[in-house]
């Protein structure tokens, strides 16, 4: 999110990041310890997988649009 708002230079109180993850079952895993620390960031808000059509409707409800294209994306890869 840092780089999006470095990279575009616009103050974007109002956008809302969402990861959409379920938690992984090995909590000793790494992939256990980057969802902890993903989960505790408070620029995103962590959704499970089956919460996923409450971001469908908030898009919905706002008229969200995309922030990057596709092709942006593929040149800003991280």
């Amino acid at each position: 999110m840092s780089v999006l708002k470095l990279t575009y230079r616009r103050d974007r109180t109002d956008d809302h990041f969402y990861i959409i993850a379920d938690e992984p079952s090995d909590v000793n895993s790494k992939e256990h310890k980057t969802w902890e620390r993903l989960k505790q960031n408070p620029a995103v808000q962590m959704i499970y997988a089956k919460q996923s059509e409450l971001i469908a409707e908030e898009i919905e409800e706002k008229t969200a649009g995309k922030f990057l294209s596709t092709e942006q994306i593929k040149l800003n890869s991280f």
